[in-house]
Formats: structure tokens, sequence, C-alpha cells
């Protein structure tokens, strides 16, 4: 059995894909290791920790080119992060240090950063602070780091100490915005005691059901239903199947669609963030998600801007095996957002038709989308775009009899 995972590990640092119709060869090692049982945590958190102290060395011997440390080439970065995707989905709170350990690590930052709003660790929010004035613009990362701090009861003072002490012109500048959103919602929001829907055990979530179940107010607007709908997302099924028997057994779509608004609301940060990870889990593993956000996306001009930021973070990154039946729609209504003239729409909008593997997977297919992803892809392609998409096409072995070799096709975005 420990042979078997050692080697599933070890195949997470594939970064191929399979047919458009199919998982990915990491999605199914994943998915593999979440029904291997509790046993695999351990061996995944060795893993980890073994791999980010060998990277740690490394740049220590690199260290006489500051400049150079962060970019150093590092061939475990594919392992690390499908390691911390696994460790994510699985859920396991003993995790939650070895994340924490993981944010030192360029490579780990981000995906450490993400995994640490629903593996908690009481422990985080010094790192995560030191992550958040480390990081640089690229995507969503700070913004990510910023979202997973605001989940955490952070008060305001260990912030402006953290501030205090920053040298770095962007990590002042991170840490202030930081700061600035916390004072637009209210200092005492992030450090709000948290409801009952958020602990950490199984049964107290399910008694918060049987409680507002009970009030009469199921069927009802406010406090009593945005707690329900975090509960209806909840990713275990007693207290999940109860909340949405509470809430009058609506459609998953309507439910994505009502945990979306209720989350951009932005009224209480630590339940909102809640409702974003959940609503995120359920999205990225209910066949019902996709069709839902993918609905809310082609209603996007009727759809409020705060929405369309929801929706966006939530397909992040976007993956071939997200979306097997709707990948070209998926493709459009997001080239449609990126052509909208909200700045930070579009932005991240084309972020997230950048990040992933699904608009190079269509455009690698000898199928009619390749044509339309091609069209996609030129539309807003640099040059760094066309040197990833060539790094793609590496990984993946010429099939025979399937039409213009890979080459043949850079060669043609080359020209254009």
């Amino acid at each position: 059995m420990t042979e078997r995972v050692e080697d599933l590990i070890e195949q997470l640092g594939s970064w191929r894909t399979g047919d458009v119709v199919d998982q990915s060869p990491r999605e199914r090692v994943l998915a593999e290791l979440s029904t291997q049982g509790p046993h695999v945590v351990p061996v995944l958190i060795k893993r980890l920790r073994t791999l980010v102290t060998a990277s740690a060395q490394h740049r220590d011997q690199v260290s006489r080119v500051p400049a150079a440390a962060d970019d150093a080439a590092d061939d475990g970065a594919g392992l690390k992060q499908g390691i911390i995707e696994a460790l994510h989905r699985i859920g396991d709170q003993q995790a939650g240090p070895v994340l924490t350990a993981s944010l030192v690590d360029p490579a780990c930052r981000w995906a450490a950063a993400r995994a640490l709003k629903d593996v908690r660790d009481d422990d985080a929010v010094g790192p995560l602070l030191d992550a958040l004035a480390r990081a640089q613009p690229n995507g969503s990362l700070i913004w990510d780091i910023a979202d997973t701090l605001r989940s955490y009861p952070v008060p305001r003072a260990v912030i402006e100490r953290r501030l205090q002490a920053e040298k770095s012109q962007q990590g002042q500048q991170n840490l202030n915005g930081l700061l600035a959103v916390l004072s637009h919602e209210g200092d005492g929001a992030v450090a709000e005691g948290l409801h009952a829907a958020l602990s950490p055990h199984t049964d107290v979530r399910l008694k918060s059901v049987e409680e507002l179940a009970g009030s009469g107010k199921g069927e009802g607007e406010g406090e009593t239903r945005e707690a329900l709908t975090l509960l209806a997302l909840d990713k275990a099924p007693p207290v999940s199947l109860r909340a949405v028997q509470a809430l009058g057994d609506p459609p998953p779509q309507d439910l994505v669609l009502s945990a979306i608004g209720l989350a951009a609301r932005a009224e209480r940060p630590a339940r909102d963030l809640q409702l974003i990870s959940r609503t995120r889990h359920f999205v990225r593993n209910h066949p019902a998600g996709i069709p839902a956000v993918l609905a809310a996306l082609e209603g996007a001009p009727e759809l409020p801007t705060a929405e369309v930021h929801i929706v966006l973070e939530i397909l992040s990154p976007l993956n071939v095996d997200l979306t097997p039946e709707h990948p070209i729609r998926l493709l459009r209504a997001l080239h449609g957002l990126a052509a909208r003239p909200d700045y930070e729409i579009r932005h991240r909008s084309l972020a997230v038709l950048r990040g992933g593997d699904l608009l190079f997977t269509l455009m690698a297919e000898d199928a009619p989308v390749s044509v339309e992803a091609r069209t996609i892809f030129d539309s807003f392609a640099e040059p760094s775009d066309i040197a990833r998409f060539e790094r793609f096409t590496h990984t993946r072995p010429k099939q025979p009899g399937m039409g213009p070799t890979w080459q043949q096709r850079l060669n043609l975005f080359r020209r254009r």
C-alpha cells in the first residue's frame, strides 16, 4: 500500500493532460489519493516537507545572487504544487503546519495560501503576512494571500507592526492594501467570532443546521438564509443534505448562484470567504457546478460586477478536467468578459484564460473547436504566452495520424 501511495505521489508532478473528455493524469491521481484513507496524509506531509527543505537549501546556494533566488530553476515545483493540492482536497487539519511552512517556497506560496483557507493552522498568520510582503504582482497571488488572511482573526495592530518592519516598497504596498480593505470593512470585521457554521467540528455544524431549521426561518431572508446556504455547501453530506432541506430543496444551480450573490455582498469577511471557498469546492466537484457558473457567465452583462469577480475566482485554475462537457462555451464566455471596458474584469478574465491548461489543450486538439480556441488565444497572446504554449506542447507526445505536428502549429503562431 505504501509503495502505491509513493508511486501516486510521484505522478503528481505531471502536468500532462488526457483527451478533452477525460480527466488529466494528475486529476486521476488526486482522485485516487482522496480515496486511499487517512494514512496517506502523513506520507504526503513528509514528502512535501522534504521537498520544501531541499528547495530552501538550493536557494541558500544561489543566495549570492539575490535577484535570481526566487527565479532559480525548481524541477520539483510541479510535484510540490500537486502534493499541496492533494492535501487541500483531503482537508485533513494535520496538514496545516506543513502548508504554513511551504509559504516560504516561491513555488508553493500561491497553492499553500489558497489551501490555508480551508486547512486551518493557528500559526499561519505570521507566515502569511510574510508571504504577502514578499509577493510580487503575478495573476491573483497578492489577492489570494490577502483573502486567506482576511479569513483569519488578524488584529490590525499585528498587520501594522509587520508593516513597520517591512523595508521593500512592494511589501509595504501589499500590507497597506490589506489594511485599506480591512478599514473599508470595519476594524472589528476580521476579528469577529466565527459563526457555528464555520466550526471545524461536524457535530457542531449539524447542530447549527437543526437550530436554524427549527427556528422556522429556513425559507426567510437575511442571516439565517446566509448561514444555511453556507452549510448547504458543507463537505460533510449529513450537514449539507439537512441544510438543503431547510432551504426548501433548491436545485444545485440555484444554490450556487445564491451563494455567489451572498458572498459578493462582502458584509462579513470570514463567513463570505468561506462561502467562496465552499462554493468553489462545490462547483469544481459537483456535476451541476460548472453548468451553474457557465449560466452566470453567459448572463454576465446583467450580473453585478462583484459577482463576476467571485465567478472568476472560482474558475481559477482553468483546467481541462474542470469542464469536459462545456469547454468552448466557457472559453467564449471568458473571452467576452475580457473584452469588457471594466479594467479589473478584463484583467481577471485574461488571467483565468491564461491559467490552467484548458485553452492550450483545445488549441492542440484536431477538432473544430481548436480553430476558435486559437482565435481566442490570438486576441491577447504575447510572446510569453506563445512560449508557454511551446512548453505545454513539449509535454504532449505527437499522436500518429492526428494532423500537423506540434512544431508546425507553433511555427504558425510565430508567423502571426
